[in-house]
């Protein structure tokens, strides 16, 4: 016994051509293309110029102040707002190019991103305990005061 079944797509909201069906925009001119590139080429070049300065001055927190421990404050808040700020940018394109779903997508990649670095920020720490260990190890040998057993 044989079914058919039929699939109708339809767009009722669609009044015109010009519609498309990601993320219900117009369809892009070649004008708006131009100035929709150009902004972000500006934006970005901005964002690394401004990124660099912050940069700057942190890294010389030390140096003018004598506090190793500021200096790593900031660099902390700095990191965590980098990240923040990268989170909303991809939220916010993910929006613009897929309505929810693809500001779904562009919060998963940033989590992803972020999980990766501390990932690997914490198996750097612990190659670089590992390497303490063997040095500190090594000197404690030569100097004689390794453990052996015998006192």
């Amino acid at each position: 016994m044989e079914r058919e079944y039929k699939i109708i797509i339809k767009a009722d909201n669609v009044t015109d051509n010009k519609r498309q069906p990601i993320a219900q925009q117009e369809e892009a001119t070649a004008e708006s293309v131009k100035k929709t590139i150009g902004a972000v080429a500006v934006y970005q070049k901005a964002k690394q110029v401004i990124g660099s300065e912050i940069t700057y001055i942190i890294s010389t927190v030390s140096l003018r102040t004598g506090q190793a421990e500021a200096q790593q404050r900031a660099e902390f808040l700095y990191n965590i707002g980098q990240k923040t700020w990268n989170m909303a940018e991809n939220i916010a394109v993910g929006f613009a190019v897929g309505n929810i779903a693809g500001a779904v997508v562009g919060a998963v990649t940033s989590m992803v991103s972020t999980l990766q670095n501390y990932l690997h920020a914490a198996n750097t720490i612990s190659l670089q305990k590992a390497e303490e260990s063997i040095s500190l190890l090594m000197r404690q040998e030569r100097a004689g005061v390794a453990n052996n057993g015998n006192r």
